[in-house]
């Protein structure tokens, strides 16, 4: 079971995925997702840069959801992610492989590879 505390960080990281604030972790999250990492890198639709980048996101979500969506139903509720959080935490494993998924979104949002986020 999660402490207070990772269940405050694990369900803060579970808003920060959910972009429509609709309470669920869905496939269309993972759209804007990619729409907004699209406009930061000024990807468009259809070029070579675009395509892998959606195909990342969109390959990011179906591992998600057949890892976390318990039911089946094409969302990932707060509860399912919880379960999902203590699951990762309470693996040496699942810690190397949560690493690298948080290196994934770091270098998707360091625009020009020099190790920070820039505001811009």
């Amino acid at each position: 079971m999660l402490t207070e505390f990772q269940t405050k960080k694990w369900t803060h990281l579970f808003n920060i995925y959910d972009n429509n604030n609709d309470g669920v972790v869905t496939k269309e999250d993972f759209e804007i997702k990619a729409q907004t990492v699209a406009k930061l890198h000024n990807l468009q639709p259809g070029s070579a840069g675009y395509d892998k980048m959606y195909a990342e996101v969109m390959a990011d979500w179906d591992h998600l959801q057949k890892d976390v969506d318990k039911n089946n139903n094409g969302e990932i509720s707060l509860d399912e992610w919880l379960e999902h959080g203590y699951t990762r935490i309470s693996s040496n494993e699942m810690y190397e492989t949560v690493k690298k998924e948080a290196d994934a979104v770091f270098e998707l949002f360091d625009q020009n590879g020099d190790g920070v986020i820039s505001p811009e």
